[in-house]
């Protein structure tokens, strides 16, 4: 019996049409980049802090020991030695973030082609090129350039990494693609968390599909993913534990309580903090079935297609598939070559039409999950060795469903959800270009018809978030020009005056020596300005919830004696507050007003504004 899941049990032959995909989607990627040019990020919240840590490092800071960092430390190290090598400056993070979102695509790439032909692989690429990468957002962008945090997109790198090596080495065991694996998952664990548990993950199910199909290999396996998968990170954090207790390391930065809290992940989600967790369980399975009825006319058209080409069906069938296909395909052609021909409107209509595309993939993959996974079990029950292809197709699948975690919600390209989506967009192509033509041709259709279907509509989506895409960046076109780097915000930012009054107040009213503090997390006024700050809290966005807390930060504003003193009016939502002093930070603010006198000048306009208080015996001009 014909299985309707293609084997593909041999080893993919790369050769010089692998390199010229390669190079087409590099193209592809200077294109992008120069469209968005120093439109990549925004001086607000967590941007500042990937600004500013790194030059903490620099000047000989420890993380963790003298600033609070809740990632691991691969990012502001590597930066930190980026900015000596050539000077703090905005252009620094750009070419790492450039070359970073490089390697995602040549790694995403290479991942794919251990389970699908290049058509797929570059499919796949180009889909989250062009919809992920480069996204141009509001106030900030999450593009891969310039994220909101580099250890999301560091992360990513590396779990792409160690993905695209274990699944070579579960077709070909090798200590060298092993050991490529094993990098992978310790360089992981040193970025963000989310990577870090998912890179464990993958070590230990290729571990397992090695087993499967060889004992021997699995020893070799395990040995030579351990190594570097515990060494790497055993070394940078046991250097790092030479300046540090190791418990202040885990327990006071990576896995500090006040950051992981139900309040946080939920408003992260798209929920209340008020819901209950019955009705936000209810809800999100509504909204992942709903938008997985979103693939029924795309699998339809691929079907039809398939039936049309079939010379085992009868003609008046085969009329009636072809007819069918043709209409499908003339309606999308119209709708993206109206967006595509008539604007930036029509195309961000049909855009926010297809919203949510991605959030019907967790019931896709968790369903492909248990199907891998039945076929694995069988063939271990037989004591059978599993196929090769079965085996990659499980560990692929598991790690682009477990990636999605991060953003139960809809799954809308927006936010971390950009760094979650590309392994289960690879997948999705897998499904329609692979899987979906293989089970159609078993059935009697042509499978090669379905699949260039398949291509044909992953090629028009791409059109059409790209052609939206590429209108949006002329909402960036407002230059943020500072001392050390220049970007392009929205017109109309709201942030924007407020931080081009307060560089202008902090050049005039402070020498470059002086100390100043930004609260509650406009940390980017350090970079940007030149100015110190030694505050162990790198920002408070949630970290004030006791009286203890709350002295305690006191006592480092006291140490570090800062001249001026700015508290913006940004609120946090995502931690239920809206202003500090307000209705958080009481303690803090008091001593503010005990030992500052507040300047009249309020910088900004009436949706972010910020006061300015000087320290009362500060003689200290500019």
């Amino acid at each position: 019996m014909t299985t309707p899941l293609p084997r593909r049990d041999e080893a993919p032959a790369w050769d010089r049409s692998d390199v010229a995909a390669l190079a087409g989607l590099l193209l592809v990627l200077v294109v992008f980049a120069a469209r968005s040019w120093l439109a990549w990020g925004h001086p607000e919240d967590d941007y500042g802090r990937e600004m500013w840590t790194p030059l903490r490092v620099l000047e000989g800071e420890v993380m963790y020991r003298d600033f609070r960092y809740r990632y691991g430390p691969f990012s502001p190290y590597l930066h930190a030695l980026l900015y000596g090598a050539w000077k703090p400056h905005l252009n620094v993070l750009y070419a790492s973030g450039l070359l970073s979102t490089a390697l995602v695509v040549v790694t995403l790439y290479a991942a794919g082609r251990q389970i699908a032909s290049r058509a797929v692989a570059a499919g796949a690429c180009l889909l989250a090129m062009v919809d992920l990468m480069f996204f141009p957002g509001g106030v900030g962008t999450f593009s891969y350039v310039f994220p909101y945090a580099y250890p999301a997109l560091h992360g990513l790198l590396w779990l792409l990494l160690a993905l695209a090596a274990s699944l070579h080495a579960i077709r070909t065991p090798s200590r060298a693609a092993f050991a490529i694996s094993g990098v992978g998952i310790g360089l992981a664990l040193l970025t963000k968390h989310e990577a870090a548990g998912i890179a464990v993950g993958l070590g230990g199910l290729t571990v397992l599909a090695t087993l499967l199909r060889d004992r021997r290999a699995a020893l070799l396996a395990a040995a030579a993913i351990a190594v570097p998968a515990l060494g790497i990170p055993a070394l940078a954090y046991g250097a790092l534990s030479l300046a540090m207790p190791t418990p202040r390391i885990i327990l006071d930065t990576l896995f500090e309580p006040g950051y992981f809290n139900r309040t946080f992940f939920w408003h992260t989600a798209g929920f209340s903090t008020d819901a209950p967790t019955s009705e936000i369980v209810a809800t999100l399975a509504a909204q992942h079935a709903s938008a997985a009825a979103l693939y029924g006319p795309g699998l339809l058209l691929v079907a039809a297609m398939g039936w049309a080409r079939s010379s085992r069906v009868k003609q008046t069938a085969r009329w009636v598939a072809l007819a069918l296909a043709c209409a499908g395909f003339a309606w999308i052609l119209w709708r993206v070559g109206a967006a595509v021909t008539t604007g930036p409107g029509a195309a961000r209509a049909l855009v926010l039409a297809l919203k949510p595309r991605y959030g019907g993939l967790p019931i896709v993959l968790g369903g492909w999950l248990v199907v891998e996974t039945a076929i694995a079990a069988r063939s271990a029950w037989k004591r059978e060795a599993p196929a090769v292809a079965n085996l990659q197709r499980l560990v692929a699948v598991a790690v682009g469903l477990a990636m999605l975690h991060r953003v139960p919600a809809s799954l809308v390209p927006l936010n971390y959800a950009n760094f979650a989506l590309p392994v289960a967009l690879l997948l999705l192509c897998v499904l329609l270009f692979e899987i979906a033509p293989a089970s159609l041709g078993a059935l009697g259709a042509n499978a090669g018809a379905s699949r260039a279907a398949g291509l044909a509509l992953v090629g028009l989506l791409a059109v059409a978030i790209g052609t939206e895409r590429w209108h949006r960046w002329n909402e960036r076109r407002t230059p943020f020009v500072t001392p050390v780097g220049t970007m392009l915000l929205a017109r109309g930012d709201p942030y924007l005056p407020m931080y081009r009054e307060a560089l202008e107040l902090i050049e005039k009213e402070t020498a470059p020596d002086t100390r100043i503090a930004a609260i509650p997390g406009e940390n980017s006024l350090y970079f940007l300005s030149g100015r110190k700050n030694g505050l162990y809290e790198i920002n408070l966005i949630g970290l004030l919830n006791s009286p203890e807390e709350e002295r305690a930060y006191v006592a480092d504003l006291e140490r570090e004696n800062p001249s001026l003193i700015l508290i913006s009016s940004r609120p946090q939502f995502e931690y239920g507050r809206l202003a500090f002093g307000v209705d958080h930070g009481h303690i803090v603010q008091r001593w503010i007003e005990e030992n500052y006198e507040r300047l009249d000048r309020t910088l900004g306009k009436k949706m972010v504004r910020a006061q300015v208080w000087r320290r009362r015996d500060s003689a200290d001009k500019g």
